[in-house]
């Protein structure tokens, strides 16, 4: 079983499986129905998935707009090594393939965007924003004047056209480095970490800060991302393996964390909830569940603050 081979991330828990403490997320203003109001939207910058007529997934800027120039999100860089025959090639029939990056100067090395990357729509006749690699974080950059409400647009391919601008050095300047911070969270260098998430708001218990849409992938690809994945066992025949989008990847672990976190089946979201009061500027943690350690083979002490196990 899938489950069973994986060195998943964390093993969820789903919403349809709490009886009566179910709580269904409004997938419309994104908060849990008889609960507190959601401090933000579904993720960093104040950005919205929306799911539009036939089931395609669309980014829209939730409420400010946003000028020429301005960085519109930045993204979590994850390497990852190509060793398998094939992989490639098996790749181009899977959801990844919309946001993978094949950078010639890195080899036999695939660069996958964390955020909102793969949900983007692309158009070559048009488009309103542009992708610029940086280092370990890709920043999407507004190319036009960009009002509440508008889908976001990639160029057609653009991630031959972000491979391309890295090696000659030219990608986009952002006017404004730091961005609009418009929604509840946005990722940071951790302090136990790499990349970790921080609250850009205060919180009470109970309140949303997060609400990431779930990305399906099959077994060559969650293996790629086995320290990244979330697995949730809705369906005991086919334990649902997610990519949650936004920052849902990029939390990092602690023994006793701010958060909870559950999957709901509904949506198709995985949402993240505080469990104590929290004040802006805070790392943020999750608890990545027994199955995370017992695949590889250790115990979390109870008295290690925290434990990260990413390559």
């Amino acid at each position: 079983e899938l489950a069973d081979v994986l060195g998943q991330r964390y093993q969820g828990t789903c919403a349809s499986e709490t009886g009566p403490r179910t709580r269904v997320l409004d997938r419309r203003i994104g908060k849990l129905s008889g609960g507190n109001a959601t401090v933000g939207y579904s993720a960093t910058w104040g950005l919205e998935v929306v799911e539009e007529p036939g089931g395609r997934r669309s980014v829209r800027v939730a409420r400010a707009g946003i000028l020429p120039g301005s960085l519109v999100e930045t993204c979590p860089l994850v390497r990852l090594p190509l060793e398998a025959a094939g992989v490639e090639h098996r790749l181009r029939s899977g959801p990844l393939w919309r946001c993978a990056i094949w950078p010639p100067a890195h080899g036999a090395e695939m660069l996958l965007p964390l955020g909102y990357s793969c949900v983007y729509k692309q158009s070559a006749e048009g488009s309103n924003i542009a992708p610029a690699i940086a280092g370990d974080e890709l920043h999407w950059v507004a190319t036009t004047q960009l009002q509440a409400g508008e889908e976001l647009v990639a160029p057609a391919r653009w991630q031959e056209l972000a491979a391309a601008r890295a090696a000659r050095e030219d990608s986009p300047q952002c006017s404004q480095v730091e961005g609009p911070v418009l929604g509840s969270t946005r990722h940071g260098p951790s302090l136990v970490h790499r990349f970790g998430v921080f609250s850009t708001c205060s919180a009470d218990v109970g309140e949303v800060l997060e609400i990431c849409p779930a990305l399906h992938l099959p077994e060559v690809e969650a293996r790629l991302l086995e320290n990244y994945v979330m697995q949730f066992n809705c369906n005991p025949v086919q334990p649902a393996v997610v990519l949650a989008l936004g920052l849902g990847a990029v939390y990092n672990h602690r023994t006793w964390p701010q958060l909870d976190w559950f999957y709901d089946c509904e949506t198709d979201t995985v949402a993240f909830i505080t469990r104590q009061r929290i004040e802006p500027g805070e790392e943020l943690f999750i608890d990545y569940g027994k199955v995370y350690f017992s695949s590889r083979g250790v115990t979390p002490s109870c008295c290690l603050e925290s434990l990260i196990w990413r390559d």
